[in-house]
């Protein structure tokens, strides 16, 4: 006789541990890991009751700072780009409360497409850091600067190539 034959509860024993084994770990591959809430989250619902965990927190200003502009700053940040980069053509678009006015530089160095946008609307600021020429229009009157590279980063280190 074999063993299994000899003893069948020996082996129900030991598929049932198998298979309570191995259910939370087939339950939870392919989840996304969620970090575990903070005294800072609450939870909120969309308009189909879906619940979802909100942070009500103010973003750092060192997200809002740039090679020397900051957008928090009491002084016009196209005025600011203008002392630290140069004065570039201003292009502007929009009407009234969707208006709009934008300075391009670009990096001084050949081979390098790395372009910093800044604008500035009726109530709000803003840049875009992109090394790809197509993200403005008007790039073909951007500003080259050597102060524009690859590196360029937010004082907090946001830079070119996150993922």
């Amino acid at each position: 006789m074999t063993p299994i034959q000899q003893d069948p509860n020996r082996v129900a024993c030991v598929v049932f541990l198998c298979l309570f084994l191995l259910i939370p770990i087939v339950s939870t591959y392919g989840q996304a890991h969620v970090a575990p809430p903070a005294k800072s989250d609450t939870y909120e619902a969309d308009e189909s009751g879906k619940k979802y965990r909100t942070q009500h927190r103010e973003v750092a200003g060192t997200n809002f700072r740039i090679s020397g502009v900051d957008l928090a700053n009491d002084e016009e940040v196209l005025l600011q780009a203008a002392k630290l980069f140069g004065k570039s053509p201003t292009v502007s678009s929009g009407d009234a409360a969707t208006s709009k006015m934008e300075v391009c530089y670009r990096s001084a160095a050949e081979n390098d497409n790395t372009y910093l946008i800044f604008g500035r609307g009726e109530v709000d600021s803003w840049f875009i850091l992109s090394s790809d020429d197509s993200v403005w229009k008007g790039n073909h009157i951007c500003k080259q600067s050597g102060r524009i590279t690859p590196n360029v980063a937010t004082d907090s280190g946001l830079h070119l190539g996150l993922t």
